[in-house]
């Protein structure tokens, strides 16, 4: 007898302690004044077409991208027990305007890894972030309530979108991705039983399961 995975896909929320009003303060003055010390994960926003899923996204400081960068491996090298169990690849700052809303979208890649969205804030009616996912022909909308300064990993392949901002302010996030370490891709790789901490995030992608 054997058993194959359908679907079973959790994300991860946790608080971080970080310089809120610096994220907020720095991607709202670069969305309106771009500075030339940025990182390069995300174009100016003067170069993206209005339907493009980059609209929204603000390139960060070189410092604040290393800032965020450090907390988040911090924080995944806990979940995981190991060093560098996953990298840095790519972060960058939101800026959505009262009445925009976040497009659904993926941040799919053939490389194993996760993604993550960090809200410095989150005025009232600013809106909430919403999973998809589609089991059996019935597609699931989860959604997860926001909390001021809580950051969310979840897999890079699953559909998600945040409603639209209802408040009065500008909605100001910070995303990235990550794709697993060295070692950790060791680990996943003999991880048979799919023991590991990963599989909550990815699922088990149809391997089979031999019953003992």
């Amino acid at each position: 007898m054997k058993l194959k995975l359908i679907n079973g896909l959790f994300y991860l929320e946790h608080k971080l302690k970080l310089d809120n009003k610096r994220f907020i303060n720095e991607i709202t003055s670069t969305r309106n004044n771009p500075t030339g010390d940025l990182n390069d994960s995300r174009p100016p926003h003067k170069n993206v077409k209005m339907k493009h899923t980059f609209y929204e996204d603000v390139p960060l400081s070189n410092e604040t991208y290393d800032i965020i960068g450090r907390e988040v491996t911090k924080t995944t090298d806990k979940i995981f027990d190991i060093k560098n169990a996953l990298e840095i690849t790519e972060i960058w700052g939101h800026f959505t305007k009262p009445g925009d809303q976040t497009m659904i979208h993926s941040h799919h890649t053939r490389a194993r890894g996760l993604s993550f969205v960090y809200y410095p804030h989150m005025p009232k009616d600013a809106g909430n972030l919403i999973f998809c996912s589609q089991v059996d022909q019935n597609r699931v909308m989860w959604e997860v309530e926001i909390q001021k300064g809580y950051i969310y990993f979840f897999s890079r392949d699953v559909l998600h979108f945040v409603t639209r901002n209802a408040s009065s302010e500008n909605r100001i996030s910070v995303s990235g991705n990550l794709t697993v370490g060295s070692e950790l891709n060791t680990i996943l790789n003999n991880d048979k039983k799919f023991n590991n901490y990963y599989w909550n995030f990815t699922g088990r992608n149809g391997e089979k399961i031999d019953d003992e």
